[in-house]
């Protein structure tokens, strides 16, 4: 299975590869039920905001976050496309702080810990 990995030296291209994994993961979880978010966005307003569409949206931007992860990991040397893929992070990173900070759906706890240490 070696073979898959990226041939880039250095800790990074498996960084990406890794956070592409989990990217997937993620768009599974939210393509296939919405219970899969609500572990996440825990706040005191989301039960309400939570849909089955949001879920599938949420799922659809995340595998957008896989694809140039993916890329980016195997073409670390590539500056555009390593470009692309930190934005990926800012975004989240933006996403989830706002969430936390402004629209209150999540909360500090275990749902937005490993959210946050991915996109930061």
């Amino acid at each position: 299975m070696t073979f898959l990995l990226p041939t880039h030296p250095g800790l990074l291209p498996s960084w990406l590869l890794f956070t592409a994994a989990l990217s997937i993961w993620n768009t599974i979880g939210c393509y296939h039920s919405k219970s899969h978010i609500l572990r996440s966005y825990q706040g005191p307003s989301v039960p309400s905001q939570i849909t089955d569409f949001a879920s599938r949206m949420s799922g659809t931007s995340t595998l957008l976050s896989f694809a140039v992860r993916a890329c980016a990991a195997y073409k670390v040397d590539n500056p555009e496309l390593y470009f692309l893929a930190h934005w990926t992070f800012g975004i989240a990173l933006l996403h989830f702080a706002g969430e936390l900070l402004i629209y209150r759906t999540m909360r500090l706890g275990t749902g937005i810990i490993p959210v946050m240490t991915v996109a930061t």
